[in-house]
């Protein structure tokens, strides 16, 4: 199978994206609102919606890489396809769940309660199951896993099981026309279901409905995808790009959430179309050497960084950081917490989630296969 080139600008964002989710955790958990301007903290505040551009993102990809694999279905192709995405993603999602036995071990030695700890859920043994077998994320009670920022890990699992459907039948979808109508009809579709069961309070889903809102972003990236193929244009690439990206900024910086949703998802789309389709603006900055690095290591960061929380709040309570008078004592917590997810980052993507896919790709005689490109995870 012919290589498709990476898409760079797509891994940077990828990268801004898993920071987004990492700052919006952190700021809350460490406390450090005292030290964030209102816009910024209402920026990072909307951090969630960043797991919503990951899906589009990841189905943008997916699609990019994968889709002229399923003009037809064959067991082979389907096999070969999963086995793919499980060397991607497996490795560093076990390896992150199993850190997780440390800080559970000391707090059961301890005899402390998990939430003192920075442990907010019920760890037993269903939910490492759970976790270890990529159903947490389905939106069954209870099952939200380990380490709980991997619930989407265990949701996009099960699209790259659909997919391979999903991709046959987008195969004969030849029109834009007809790719901008699905896109269309899935926003509606997640609206009226957001009206029914919220009375249109939150756009997102709830999450018994989780795998409904990542099939529902996962289809909308593929049809990005598809509007992209079929309408290359650079000049409207670049109009778009600029413009999604500022709506999302003044957005966010303005704190709109809830039922704003829809409109952050279409600027997500229109993102994800522009820099695809433009070499130019914010692509030339998402592919600096920084955001690349971020990128590559994102997911690695968006799986450990949960942990590197829990390890800084008992860092906190323990000299010399208990020690520091405030708001000095903030800001110490930031950069430890900043250069910590970095590092562990770098160590999980390095140690484990490369090493482990190449591993994986040999072991199942893939070597010869198309690397993801923009590495979506």
């Amino acid at each position: 199978m012919k290589e498709r080139p990476y898409i760079d600008s797509l891994t940077g964002l990828r990268g801004i994206a898993a920071l987004w989710v990492a700052l919006l955790h952190g700021v809350h958990e460490l406390s450090l609102e005292s030290i964030m301007p209102n816009p910024l903290l209402n920026s990072i505040s909307c951090g969630w919606l960043a797991v919503d551009l990951f899906f589009v993102l990841s189905g943008f990809v997916i699609a990019y890489v994968h889709l002229g694999d399923f003009t037809r279905i064959t067991k082979a192709t389907c096999v070969r396809f999963l086995l793919l995405r499980l060397a991607r993603i497996y490795p560093a999602h076990l390896a992150a769940v199993l850190l997780w036995l440390a800080p559970l071990s000391l707090a059961a030695w301890q005899s402390v309660a998990p939430a003192s700890a920075g442990l907010s859920r019920n760890y037993s043994w269903l939910t490492f199951t759970a976790a270890v077998t990529l159903t947490n994320g389905w939106g069954i009670p209870g099952f939200m896993g380990w380490n709980l920022p991997s619930w989407s890990v265990g949701s996009e699992w099960f699209a790259y099981l659909t997919f391979p459907l999903l991709g046959c039948a987008l195969c004969r979808v030849a029109r834009a026309a007809y790719a901008g109508a699905i896109i269309a009809a899935t926003l509606l579709l997640m609206l009226c279901l957001s009206h029914w069961l919220t009375g249109g309070a939150r756009f997102v889903l709830p999450d018994r409905w989780a795998l409904v809102r990542v099939e529902c972003e996962f289809l909308i990236g593929c049809c990005v995808y598809l509007l992209a193929a079929t309408r290359r244009a650079s000049i409207l690439g670049a109009v778009l790009t600029y413009s999604a990206a500022a709506a999302v900024v003044a957005m966010s910086m303005a704190g709109w959430q809830s039922n704003s949703g829809v409109l952050y998802l279409m600027c997500f789309a229109a993102l994800v179309f522009g820099l695809a389709n433009s070499p130019t603006g914010p692509s030339r900055f998402l592919t600096l050497w920084p955001l690349q690095r971020l990128g590559r290591i994102s997911y690695s960061l968006y799986l450990i960084h949960a942990l590197v929380i829990v390890g800084i709040r008992t860092l906190a309570h323990l000299p010399p950081l208990a020690w520091l008078p405030e708001p000095a004592g903030t800001w110490v917590r930031l950069a430890l917490y900043l250069v910590s997810i970095g590092v562990a980052a770098q160590m999980l993507y390095a140690l484990v989630e490369k090493p482990g896919r190449i591993a994986l790709r040999r072991r199942w005689g893939l070597d010869g296969a198309q690397p993801s490109a923009a590495l979506a995870a």
